[in-house]
């Protein structure tokens, strides 16, 4: 009977563990998409998006450009950040999970993306 709690919090702990990690890998595969259609769309047009069809602008001047949409996943909130750096017709996909920037993806016209 002694052990039988603290095997419960083990149990639980592993639990909560497992869903946050699981979490985390379907918003950084929800980033890694979202970076993948932008990069589409420069290869596309030859220029990155100013903006895309369901992000709020955040923040414009004449060479840079941000916009930001929230997703949910597994119960857990995400946002995702979408920078154009206009004048090197670049772009950065930023996640910012639990208030921590976990994952940046970075793309372009005639670039790869990198994480």
């Amino acid at each position: 009977m002694g052990l039988l709690r603290p095997a419960l919090i083990v149990v639980v702990m592993g639990i909560v563990g497992g869903r946050e990690r699981l979490a985390s890998r379907v918003i950084r595969d929800c980033a890694a998409t979202a970076a993948q259609q932008i990069q589409e769309a420069c290869e596309v047009r030859g220029a990155c998006p100013d903006v895309l069809a369901g992000w709020e602008v955040v923040e414009e001047n004449p060479t840079f450009r941000a916009s930001e949409r929230t997703v949910r996943r597994l119960g857990r909130e995400a946002t995702l950040r979408y920078e154009n750096i206009i004048t090197a017709n670049q772009f950065i996909v930023r996640t910012n999970y639990y208030r921590l920037a976990r994952y940046d993806f970075h793309g372009g016209v005639d670039t790869e993306i990198t994480d």
